[in-house]
């Protein structure tokens, strides 16, 4: 379990522990708990390519999409498909103006910076093995 950050004063987990991770094809889900209550605040489904769907518990969807050729920006958005916030390599973030009231802009931005790292380190070691190999 990791913990991710503040939401609305609270602290958030992210559930990787095997018991709470469920494989399907070629997808990974996730569980996001609050950390005092041990609740699910939110559910993320990630597919092989690094794509991810988010949903909280209120029904809202938000998909984490790559917007770059590099795979160095990655987008959450909405269900209209409207960009809310980018994370660019080396952490940097970028709101976008339909993002500035979204109640769960905190969830979003932590989860992102939370998926782009784990994408960057699976980079590195897909990189790394075929030079030990």
């Amino acid at each position: 379990m990791a913990t991710l950050g503040p939401k609305n004063g609270r602290t958030f987990s992210l559930c990787t522990n095997l018991s709470n991770v469920q494989n399907e094809v070629a997808s990974i889900k996730f569980t996001i708990l609050d950390l005092d209550s041990q609740s699910e605040l939110a559910i993320i489904k990630r597919s092989m390519s690094g794509q991810s769907t988010l949903f909280t518990l209120d029904g809202r969807e938000y998909r984490w999409r790559c917007k770059s050729f590099w795979r160095d920006v990655w987008t959450w958005l909405n269900n209209e498909d409207t960009p809310l916030l980018h994370l660019m390599r080396g952490s940097r973030v970028q709101l976008e103006p339909a993002a500035q009231d979204l109640p769960d802009l905190a969830l979003l931005a932590t989860v992102g910076w939370y998926l782009h790292k784990q994408q960057e380190e699976e980079a590195t070691v897909a990189a790394i093995v075929p030079i030990i190999g």
